[in-house]
């Protein structure tokens, strides 16, 4: 997939998700930012690369903008599109230029569904090892890893105060860690003691005490 390719599934993703600047980790203008120039360097015609340097997507305040704002910026960013669409078209169209002999691949590419069907292996970077964990969540094949989506999404970068807190729900904070210690829950006669990490951490709002299950191995880094 291109960077252009790329461009035009993100901004569908916006728009199936409301406008709401959350089909890129990160929000769309830190993806567009970083994308730019690498899509600039894909156009070939003179007027499409003016086209593109009118949008300015390398300096976009998407965010900033209200829902009818941001209808409006990737309306126009779509019709950009659909114009070097277009002109890729046209030029592909197979239309014979006077003097010139039309040439034709003489081998024909390899068909799609072998290559969806060849095991993960065949993917850089994924040894028989990596693959083996794989075939635990019965994933073996290209195809298996292109269906295989994440369970849950959480977005972090939804930040809460403390005192903004509500009980239910996953929320994220970000303060300062003042104290941790790892304490064992239960009886020492009984069988089975559970071992807990907690924590006190504090920001400008509040201060809150933490508690997790099994994660004494994080204490060093605190």
């Amino acid at each position: 997939m291109t960077s252009i390719d790329s461009l035009r599934n993100v901004l569908e993703l916006e728009c199936q998700k409301g406008y709401t600047d959350k089909a890129v980790i990160g929000g769309l203008d830190k993806y567009l930012h970083k994308q730019a120039g690498q899509i600039r360097q894909n156009i070939n015609n003179p007027q499409l690369v003016g086209g593109f340097d009118e949008l300015d997507l390398a300096n976009s305040m998407y965010g900033s903008y209200d829902t009818d704002e941001r209808k409006s910026w990737i309306t126009n960013v779509f019709s950009w599109l659909d114009k070097l669409e277009r002109a890729k078209g046209e030029r592909n169209s197979g239309i014979k230029t006077p003097g010139k002999k039309s040439t034709v691949s003489a081998s024909p590419p390899r068909e799609l569904s072998e290559e969806l069907d060849s095991p993960i292996t065949a993917i850089k970077g994924i040894t028989p090892k990596v693959a083996d964990k794989f075939a635990k969540l019965n994933v073996r094949t290209v195809r298996d890893l292109l269906y295989f989506f994440p369970r849950r999404y959480v977005d972090y970068s939804q930040r809460k105060a403390i005192s903004e807190l509500t009980e239910g729900g996953e929320q994220t904070i970000v303060g300062i860690i003042w104290q941790a210690r790892v304490a064992t829950l239960g009886n020492r006669r009984a069988q089975r003691q559970l071992s807990v990490t907690k924590q006190e951490t504090s920001e400008w709002s509040g201060l809150i005490n933490l508690t997790w299950q099994k994660h004494s191995v994080l204490m060093p880094e605190w």
